[in-house]
C-alpha cells in the first residue's frame, strides 16, 4: 500500500511537471536562451584567460 501510494505520489510530480512544462514553453524559450548566452560568456571568459596566461608565460604583460 505504501508503494502504491509513493508511485501515486511520483505519478502525480511527474504529470505537474509535465502541465507546467507544456503551459510555459516561452520561459522554457527564455530559460534556454539566457543559459547559451552565459555559455558564450563564459566561452569567451575562458578564451580571455588562455590568452593572458599564455602571454604571460612569454613574457608579455598587456595590462
Amino acid at each position: 500500500m505504501l508503494n502504491s501510494a509513493m508511485k501515486q505520489i511520483e505519478e502525480n510530480k511527474n504529470n505537474q511537471l509535465l502541465f507546467s512544462a507544456s503551459q510555459t514553453p516561452n520561459l522554457q524559450r527564455d530559460v534556454v536562451d539566457k543559459l547559451a548566452m552565459r555559455i558564450n560568456e563564459l566561452e569567451t571568459s575562458f578564451g580571455e584567460m588562455k590568452n593572458n596566461q599564455k602571454n604571460m608565460k612569454l613574457g608579455l604583460h598587456l595590462d
